[in-house]
């Protein structure tokens, strides 16, 4: 793997990360850089990866990272309806940083996220080598899970509260989530260090694609809200309609006003009262 890249490649790759989105799809854009990446060998063939060997790039989404109560809700979701590991080809990751400053730093983004999660996220193991930019909340769900912590979600509950394994493994995609993890296009850290914006460009295109495949109808983004709220098992309608807010749906600047429809006159449930 080379340890730096041509003057023309850096040029061309910078070119396309600083087309604006309103000029070039940020989806297109991130497509052809990849596939420069691919005919320079710098990026290879996929591999397979565990969540236990990832955590989330500290500029995923512009820095928030990660949402414990959303990746519960996507995992709750997937369990409902069945896991599928071709709808997981959006894995992209990174390399961590071989210098130990800026792996630190890396680190150091993981571990205050988990200690500020409310026990919501686990802490990093030091055992990582790689960090996410697409299928960031999945990667975080196995990871949850893995550690034993609690499900908020009545249909991936365990006894005791916590997520449980016994009842994802029922579902053959979902078992080799858990053992095996998926195959994963991976960036090594080389291209972070050419093409700093890299990162979080790659996580907004991915999110992008994500966001437009989950595009909801007021009605199904009101179902969705007293689904999720309905199988918490410490309701919330904050956290609820935060879950929703999460795919970005088309209504989202009024999604207040759709969560206070479906707590008034939900009916047909007491959980919603």
């Amino acid at each position: 793997m080379p340890q730096y890249y041509g003057a023309s490649v850096v040029k061309k790759v910078q070119a396309l990360l600083d087309t604006p989105p309103s000029d070039v799809p940020i989806t297109t854009t991130w497509k052809r850089i990849l596939a420069i990446l691919v005919d320079q060998g710098i990026v290879k063939g996929k591999r397979k990866l565990q969540c236990t060997q990832l955590l989330p790039h500290p500029k995923n989404r512009s820095g928030i990272m990660i949402n414990g109560f959303n990746a519960r809700a996507t995992g709750s979701k997937v369990a409902k309806v069945g896991a599928n590991m071709e709808e997981l080809h959006g894995a992209v990751c990174i390399e961590m940083s071989p210098f130990s400053m800026q792996q630190q730093q890396q680190l150091e983004a993981n571990i205050k996220l988990a200690a500020g999660s409310k026990d919501m996220i686990p802490a990093p193991s030091g055992k990582e080598e790689f960090l996410t930019l697409g299928t960031s909340h999945m990667c975080m769900f196995i990871r949850c899970a893995k550690a034993g912590l609690k499900s908020c979600f009545k249909n991936i509950s365990a006894a005791d509260g916590s997520i449980s394994m016994e009842i994802l493994a029922t579902d053959p995609d979902f078992k080799k989530m858990l053992d095996e993890g998926w195959d994963w296009v991976v960036l090594p850290w080389q291209v972070e260090a050419a093409w700093p914006t890299l990162p979080e460009f790659a996580q907004r295109a991915l999110n992008a694609s994500n966001a437009v495949a989950s595009d909801a109808t007021e009605w199904e983004v009101a179902v969705s809200i007293g689904e999720v709220f309905s199988n918490m098992q410490e309701p919330s309608w904050e956290l609820a309609m935060a879950s929703a807010a999460a795919s970005d749906p088309p209504c989202l600047s009024y999604l207040s006003a759709i969560c206070t429809i479906v707590r008034e006159y939900g009916g047909g449930c007491q959980t919603f009262l």
